[in-house]
């Protein structure tokens, strides 16, 4: 390692850090207006020796990657790099502005509703998906992540008018630019804008538990459209408390699961989600992700 003397003062015109500009003998990597948005936990990574795919699954059923898919318009904003000029006409940079991107999307009040369960400060880091791959930055062991993002904040609903129609829109600011201008990651993906999100199902209770019952007979629907039924997953997909289901389908009723359960004691807390493995989020018979609310119960006498 090198002494405290051989450091100081060192490396203040270091030509090591100077990269070389041909750019003709390659292929060149440029950012396309998004077609989706990745919204990863902080934290949270791609490891850089597992399988992408496998990866992938792992965080989004562990809600800790959220798939904002079909952007229309992709928007840069943010500040200019603050310039100082002197006197004698020279010119400082004393800050410089900060990436700041608004995508829009027209997938429903439903789904705005949804943009709103993500906004906050530093609560996510942002990839951008285009049509040609998927665009983040790298960690420190090698693994992908999402840029450093700040304000996530979904604008007004844009009402349908006569002219228009409805639209949605989510804005993000990074906040560490050399993540984007230095220690970008680039990974060749053009299924990636593909990839599905979470689908939330909604659960209700046909009957209020009471004492004595040995099945909990649920409804489950589509959050966004509650005429459209759950279906193609077994008792196994489900998690009740206090005691975990046995058997059950929903034969007689798609959608309406009868859940065996040992025998409810009055005034027990009767809970129920859909669940796999540890994880709050299952993946259904089609491949898709599924997720549901906590439906929650007291038990009559």
């Amino acid at each position: 390692m090198a002494t405290t003397k051989e450091l100081i003062n060192a490396g203040l015109c270091n030509l090591e850090n100077l990269l070389g500009t041909e750019i003709s003998k390659g292929c060149v990597a440029q950012m396309k207006a998004a077609k989706a948005i990745w919204a990863i936990a902080p934290g949270e990574a791609f490891t850089a020796g597992a399988d992408f795919q496998t990866e992938k699954d792992r965080l989004i059923k562990a809600s800790k990657l959220v798939i904002l898919r079909g952007v229309n318009t992709f928007e840069s904003g943010g500040s200019d790099d603050a310039i100082e000029t002197l006197a004698d006409d020279t010119q400082i940079v004393t800050n410089e502005g900060k990436y700041q991107f608004t995508a829009t999307f027209t997938n429903g009040t439903y789904f705005n509703r949804a943009l709103h369960s993500i906004k906050g400060f530093r609560n996510w880091n942002i990839i951008i998906v285009d049509g040609s791959g998927i665009w983040g930055t790298k960690t420190t062991l090698g693994g992908f992540t999402g840029f450093t993002t700040g304000m996530i904040q979904p604008g007004k609903l844009q009402v349908g008018t006569n002219s228009e129609g409805q639209k949605e829109s989510l804005s993000f600011q990074f906040l560490d630019r050399p993540e984007f201008d230095q220690d970008y990651a680039y990974i060749v993906d053009s299924t990636a804008r593909k990839q599905l999100g979470v689908t939330q199902i909604n659960l209700e209770f046909v009957n209020v538990p009471k004492a004595g019952d040995v099945v909990l007979t649920v409804k489950a629907t589509l959050a966004q459209d509650r005429s459209v039924a759950f279906t193609g997953v077994d008792f196994a997909s489900f998690k009740t408390s206090p005691v975990n289901t046995t058997a059950g389908t929903d034969t007689v009723k798609e959608g309406t699961f009868v859940l065996t359960v040992p025998s409810v004691t009055a005034g027990a807390d009767v809970t129920v989600k859909l669940f796999e493995a540890l994880n709050s989020v299952i993946i259904g018979p089609d491949g898709d992700y599924y997720k549901s609310n906590l439906l929650k119960a007291k038990a009559s006498a």
